[in-house]
């Protein structure tokens, strides 16, 4: 074996060697680090009761909008629109309840 190639096969060993140490320090460092800190029950995320992404959310305020608008303008007097408003509300929150989150 060459010269060149002998020094380039120890300058690997020692770079391994290195490597060996650091993971052998960082292994070392883990496992004090878990136990001196209690391990915390693990979180799971989960969405609210009712809860709606964004895009929906929107769909629904905007079909409440254009319900009440149609609402207001063709229902005469002031009683007839606001149990339109007040079943409108009570649909879409049953839409909203019932809603299957996947």
């Amino acid at each position: 074996m060459s010269r060149e190639r002998q020094k380039a096969r120890a300058a690997r060993e020692v770079a391994r060697q290195v490597e060996v140490e650091q993971a052998a320090r960082k292994r070392q460092r883990a496992t004090r680090r878990q136990a001196v800190v209690p391990k915390l029950p693990a979180r799971t995320r989960r969405r609210r009761y009712g809860a709606l992404p964004a895009r929906v959310r929107y769909q629904v305020v905007v079909s409440f909008l254009v319900v009440q608008a149609v609402g207001w303008y063709f229902l005469p007097g002031t009683g007839a629109r606001l149990s339109l408003a007040v079943l409108t509300a009570a649909c879409l929150a049953v839409l909203v309840i019932t809603r299957r989150s996947y």
